[in-house]
């Protein structure tokens, strides 16, 4: 079943800020940077929304104190692509798991529950819309970078 629609990121980004904001919760400080201008996308709405709540939620367990969160969304003019940069400052990527992050049922929780599915499936239903889920460079010393791109839709937004 193609439910793939085109529709406007930023806006949607925007949409999901209470849903994720209440997933960091009051102790890990949320901010995001965001181009002004709209980013049209082809991709199941709902999805794409799952995607960014299922990666606050993985930061959100990455840190069992306080820390920070961030999303910086831009458009990258010359690949025609939406991409969004997620940063966290929790202690989960260690450097030998960096591979094996995005494997189905792979996780770091124990027995603390966590399917380790979350990645594995962020990862597939962006690549089915034609973009990149990676680990990102300059994650800052503690804490995760995560790289999401989309290709822009050619056609406007219905």
């Amino acid at each position: 079943a193609d439910s793939q629609e085109t529709f406007d990121a930023v806006q949607a980004i925007e949409d999901a800020q209470p849903m994720l904001r209440q997933i960091l919760g009051p102790r890990i400080r949320f901010t995001l940077q965001g181009p002004p201008a709209p980013a049209p996308i082809t991709i199941d709405r709902d999805e794409f929304i799952m995607v960014l709540i299922n990666l606050a939620a993985d930061s959100a367990d990455s840190m069992p104190g306080t820390g920070s969160f961030s999303m910086r969304v831009r458009i990258i003019q010359e690949i025609q692509a939406l991409e969004i940069v997620f940063l966290d400052t929790g202690l989960w990527i260690v450097r030998d798991l960096r591979e094996r992050i995005f494997e189905p049922f792979f996780t770091t929780r124990g027995k603390a529950g966590g399917t380790g599915l979350g990645l594995s499936v962020s990862r597939e239903l962006v690549v089915l819309a034609g973009g990149s889920l990676d680990l990102a460079d300059g994650a800052p010393d503690e804490g995760a970078a995560f790289c999401l791109r989309l290709p822009l839709a050619a056609s406007r937004i219905q």
